[in-house]
């Protein structure tokens, strides 16, 4: 999967990394106790530096340009990229709920970033 994120503006942001999960079995959102975001489903869910550390743990990080690669997904398997400066402090920023298929590459776009942090 690949994704490029920017900000307000369309500018790129660079040397992040988003708030990345795999998402099992759907239920409310745990993290927030906003009644709006506890609607969201999100149950079972799996930070994925601390599922893969092989492949996220301390990065991939976004480019000069914004852009990251996200290597080793399980096709089929759900995944939610939230906004990394909005967590959990202003509740779930999510941007994308996405999955792949095997041996193909998703490109999710531009991600727009709302409050990138500084």
């Amino acid at each position: 999967m690949k994704a490029r994120f920017v900000g307000p503006g369309g500018r790129p942001i660079a040397k992040t990394f988003p708030y990345f999960e795999i998402l099992g079995t759907a239920g409310p959102q745990e993290q927030t106790r906003d009644p709006k975001d506890q609607a969201m489903l999100a149950a079972d869910a799996a930070y994925m530096p601390n599922l893969d550390r092989k492949h996220y743990w301390g990065g991939p990080v976004t480019d000069a340009d914004g852009r990251i690669t996200l290597p080793d997904l399980i096709p089929g398997a759900l995944y939610r990229i939230s906004d990394p400066s909005n967590r959990p402090q202003n509740g779930v920023q999510v941007r994308k709920d996405f999955s792949v298929k095997p041996g193909k590459t998703l490109d999710l776009g531009d991600i727009l970033i709302e409050k990138p942090q500084s």
